[in-house]
């Protein structure tokens, strides 16, 4: 017979595996990030949609993430993450990376 305590554990590790994605978007226009702020749960696969209202092709880059992407004028792309743990990972535009900075929060 099963021992309870690790049935549950597997039932667990099992739901958080197909929790359902959460959404966020972000918009790169006049070469900024907007908002400049995402928030989202922790042990959540994300899907990060990203739209370019410029006039010329930005990269996102994030090495915490380990991820990068193009992302053309006036189209749009997901990029997948996650699930992740607690903490801050740092977004910007490879081509303004002065002016273009976001920062993704996993509470």
């Amino acid at each position: 017979m099963p021992n309870p305590s690790t049935t549950l554990a597997l039932l667990l590790t099992a739901s958080a595996a197909t929790a359902a994605p959460v959404t966020l978007e972000l918009t790169i226009q006049n070469h900024r990030l907007e908002p400049s702020i995402l928030v989202a749960p922790a042990a959540t696969p994300i899907e990060l949609h990203v739209k370019n209202l410029d006039e010329t092709a930005e990269e996102i880059e994030s090495y915490a993430l380990n991820r990068e992407k193009l992302v053309k004028p006036g189209k749009r792309v997901v990029i997948y993450l996650g699930p992740l743990e607690p903490g801050h990972y740092d977004l910007y535009g490879e081509d303004h990376p002065q002016t273009a900075q976001a920062v993704l929060e996993i509470r």
